[in-house]
């Protein structure tokens, strides 16, 4: 009898030990045009959460709602968006790749982990906006970069 409940008290801990890393899930952001911004985010309940030098991951938790993300780099202009969960629609994975202009812009596109019920989508391939006075290089990327993602997103 105590030889059982020794074994069970140490499942039950082994379980509770395991709980935090079960409820996250893993995003990496990666800004196609800037790599090395820093990106943060902040949920509803005020929790938050940090890309360092993108391209980076951050495990955010596995029931959250809505981030609030930021991303910012000297030379470009800053990228504000929500990222949020939503229900995988089966098939098979594939990349997430967006275009943001430096608006405000939600986000919620499938990811292709099986067995999730809700995940946000990782990885998250972000395009920022050069500056006014950005070098005619940089702005030229910045556009093949929009083009792109017209034709291959949008179907233009």
């Amino acid at each position: 009898m105590p030889r059982a409940l020794v074994l069970l008290a140490a499942l039950l801990l082994a379980g509770c030990a395991l709980a935090p890393a079960a409820g996250t899930q893993e995003v990496t952001v990666e800004v196609v045009n800037a790599p090395g911004a820093e990106c943060r985010g902040e949920d509803l309940q005020g929790r938050k959460y940090q890309w360092t030098n993108t391209p980076a991951t951050a495990a955010l938790p596995w029931l959250g709602g809505p981030i609030n993300l930021a991303c910012e780099k000297p030379g470009f202009k800053k990228l504000a968006l929500i990222l949020t969960r939503s229900a995988p629609t089966g098939g098979t994975p594939r990349e997430t790749f967006f275009f943001f202009p430096p608006a405000a812009a939600a986000v919620g596109l499938l990811e292709g982990a099986s067995g999730a019920r809700y995940a946000y989508p990782t990885p998250l391939r972000l395009v920022m906006e050069p500056e006014d006075s950005a070098p005619e290089a940089e702005r030229k990327k910045y556009e093949e970069l929009r083009k792109q993602y017209e034709r291959e997103v949008l179907g233009r």
